[in-house]
């Protein structure tokens, strides 16, 4: 077990053998997984939950460089006040500064108490498969106490090419007992555990029979009073979202028969060029129930429900409302992060929206197709 606070340790080996080979496998990768420019790179967002899901803080990330922001007084959500972290995530985990980030990545999931609260993070590179712990999150300006997995956990499935998703994995009082990293351009998976008392030596098992999707995708947990019981997986590519059920064996998830086609829902023709199709966010009512998963398609500025999850007929249901309508279209591909906003009970309120081009938008009742606003988000600077 390596436990540190500072980037010693890991430079050294990051910046010389893994350096170059992340330079060799941009060299034989497809067009698509291109070395990423600052533009490119998304923003990464970490919520912390208190107890009973409501968000009382933002940890975010610019993947340009590392930077990153404690966000605190979100109570309004269109108001939030920031002070810059002293510390650098990609120093912190020995990355190079002027080695930018691409879309899926780098993922931070929290790793939540029996109460729900936000207690540390994974870190997941999937690029490499390296695997890091983060506790005392935010506290005193710096992003938190760093120990690295040994080895690379999830390097099995290390690929550059982006199509992965992180699947947090929750059991009925709401802890966080592990995760799947789903390589959906492999149809591949891993499930880690341990993650409550993380000793540096995570216990890894092999997910079998996952399907193998084109991507890019995107993911959203969906959970019944607390505990995940199944995931949605969004595939930009083919406009469609799979479904992956919860079977109560460790490391082992059901394929669900049908999909949702987003095709249908959402205009074909495209307003702005999209890096990633589609964002996704669950919507919790105050039992920690996943009610609707809000969908955005970046490209047409489209916006939708998926409903009926826990169904054998998952629906997707179009709203009126479009983001271009709200807010201004840009020319240059772009990329966008959504956080769910939990009120004091846990109930999603609101969504932050964080633009790699323009700052960050704030959606007012996402699940309300009278009521829905969006608008940029004032932000107070410490």
């Amino acid at each position: 077990m390596y436990t540190f606070s500072s980037p010693r340790p890991r430079i050294p080996v990051r910046s010389s053998v893994l350096g170059i080979a992340v330079c060799l496998a941009l060299a034989s990768a497809a067009p698509a997984t291109a070395q990423p420019t600052p533009s490119t790179s998304p923003f990464l967002a970490l919520p912390k939950y208190s107890g009973g899901g409501s968000t009382s803080q933002l940890l975010y990330f610019d993947l340009a460089g590392g930077s990153g922001w404690l966000a605190d007084s979100l109570r309004s959500g269109n108001e939030i006040r920031t002070s810059r972290l002293e510390e650098n995530l990609f120093g912190i985990i020995g990355r190079p500064a002027d080695q930018p980030a691409f879309a899926g990545e780098i993922f931070l999931m929290p790793i939540r108490d029996s109460g729900g609260a936000t207690r540390s993070a994974l870190f997941v590179e999937s690029s490499t498969g390296y695997v890091a712990y983060l506790e005392d999150l935010g506290r005193r300006d710096k992003i938190g106490k760093v120990t690295t997995a040994i080895g690379r956990p999830f390097g099995p499935l290390a690929a550059m090419d982006g199509n992965f998703a992180l699947l947090e994995q929750r059991d009925s009082t709401g802890r966080t007992q592990g995760a799947y990293l789903y390589a959906a351009s492999k149809g591949e998976g891993l499930y880690i555990s341990g993650l409550q008392d993380f000793d540096g030596e995570p216990s890894m098992v092999q997910v079998p029979g996952l399907p193998q999707l084109a991507g890019p995708v995107d993911s959203v947990t969906l959970a019944y009073e607390e505990e995940s019981r199944a995931y949605a997986i969004l595939d930009g590519g083919a406009a469609k979202v799979s479904f992956l059920d919860a079977t109560g064996n460790v490391g082992r998830l059901a394929v669900r028969q049908g999909e949702v086609d987003l095709g249908t829902a959402f205009a074909a023709e495209s307003r702005a060029p999209a890096l990633r199709r589609f964002v996704a966010v669950p919507l919790q009512d105050g039992n920690d129930t996943t009610q609707a998963v809000w969908i955005l398609d970046v490209a047409s500025g489209g916006i939708g429900l998926l409903q009926g999850l826990f169904t054998a007929e998952p629906r997707v249901t179009p709203m009126p409302q479009n983001l271009y309508g709200q807010i201004r279209p840009s020319e240059s591909p772009r990329l966008f992060t959504a956080v769910p906003h939990g009120d004091s009970g846990g109930a999603t309120r609101g969504i932050w929206l964080f633009d790699n081009l323009r700052g960050v938008y704030y959606v007012e009742r996402p699940g309300s197709p009278d009521d829905l606003r969006i608008f940029p988000v004032q932000i107070d600077r410490r």
